[in-house]
């Protein structure tokens, strides 16, 4: 048996996807619904990459039944959003109510091949049902992506803006992860509609030849490094923190403070909201609490002696700034500072950003930039330059 260099790369994909998938399953990590969803996507992908190298010579019944899969990926991918955001240890009963149209083509399918299982692949193309079900699974399809891809992207979107209003630094929390997988698969969705849509796309098909394989090519791809990434960057699986924006919006830690209501800016006296300012940035200036990387909202509200919600309000209504943004300037601030100091000429930018609450450099670099509209290298020549001149 002699394999295209198509079929090669496909059965190559397929055996990493499994085995990556059977790892993940059977590892111990804390996030275990994230381990269960992700190993079943992966699964599902190679049972769908091992479709193309089957014998269509043989009966329908394995390539139809494979073809339900395509209805499960959707939901796997917002599941797995889910879960990676709640920390979730279990899918709940409700969870696999997302997969009934996925059995539900299956039935389907499975009736169907019963009737043709001895029927060879090449004519079912004749038969005048072949189209019409192609059509309706292919619009199906297309919009059960297209909802469940938009909840998934809207959910990472809450998470964003949590991770915002609660946390000084996000590399810990798996966001960048979980950005980069839903925005790849939003890029293959994206080009793969506009690609097999549109018939004036199809003209890429006379400088690439068999396009639609180098398409799945790049499909494959991407679902590799996915694999892979978890395989190599296992920390994902064991991000402690979770997404539930109600309970920490109603979560009020301030001994002596009681209210049966959500508290807003309103409510506090001009007074006592001054007094809370002065509190807090005499806090920022002198105990640099920024200074720790790891530092909450949570954290903060304690060490300024307020209520974690009425610090929040004081944050987004009063400076008009997120719990991030507003860490951060201190902590560019405190670089800036570093920097002009004269023992700190020759130091290294990237110690210099990590002493000042940094944990990236990449993170460090674009947050300074967006604060001072220069690099910091730039920063750095310039005061440089006005003290030589001076």
């Amino acid at each position: 048996m002699t394999l295209s260099i198509f079929e090669f790369l496909n059965l190559f994909a397929a055996l990493v996807l499994i085995g990556v998938s059977l790892h993940v399953y059977f590892s111990k990590h804390q996030k275990r619904a994230t381990n269960v969803i992700f190993s079943t996507f992966l699964l599902f992908f190679s049972a769908i990459i091992l479709r193309d190298n089957l014998d269509q010579t043989d009966t329908i019944t394995y390539i139809l039944v494979i073809e339900s899969l395509f209805f499960g990926l959707a939901p796997l991918i917002y599941l797995y959003t889910c879960a990676f955001i709640h920390n979730a240890s279990q899918l709940n009963n409700n969870d696999y109510l997302h997969f009934l149209p996925m059995f539900l083509v299956f039935l389907a399918f499975l009736y169907l091949s019963f009737f043709y299982s001895g029927v060879e692949y090449e004519l079912i193309n004749t038969l005048p049902w072949k189209v019409n079900i192609e059509n309706i699974t292919g619009l199906f399809l297309l919009c059960q992506f297209t909802i469940y891809l938009g909840m998934a992207i809207d959910k990472l979107r809450q998470y964003k803006f949590w991770l915002a209003e609660h946390y000084s630094t996000t590399e810990q929390l798996g966001f960048t992860w979980l950005n980069r997988f839903i925005s790849g698969i939003f890029i293959i969705f994206t080009t793969g509609f506009l690609l097999f849509s549109f018939d004036s796309f199809t003209a890429f098909s006379l400088y690439l030849g068999n396009f639609d394989r180098w398409f799945y090519l790049g499909v494959n791809i991407f679902a590799v490094w996915a694999a892979l990434y978890c395989l190599l960057t296992p920390e994902i699986f064991n991000c402690h923190f979770h997404f539930d924006q109600q309970q920490d919006n109603d979560e009020v830690s301030h001994v002596g403070y009681q209210s049966s209501k959500k508290p807003a800016l309103d409510d506090i006296e001009p007074q006592q909201l001054t007094d809370y300012l002065a509190q807090l940035t005499t806090l920022m200036h002198e105990k640099k609490p920024y200074l720790d990387p790891n530092m909450g909202l949570k954290e903060l509200a304690g060490k300024a002696q307020l209520p974690q919600r009425t610090l929040s309000l004081i944050l987004n209504q009063k400076l008009n700034q997120s719990f991030y943004n507003y860490v951060n300037y201190y902590r560019v601030e405190e670089v800036k500072i570093r920097l002009l100091q004269t023992e700190n000429r020759h130091a290294k930018l990237e110690g210099i950003a990590i002493d000042s609450g940094f944990r990236s450099s990449s993170t460090f670099n674009r947050l300074f930039k967006q604060h001072t509209q220069m690099t910091p290298q730039q920063f750095r020549q310039l005061q440089y330059q006005s003290l030589a001149a001076s």
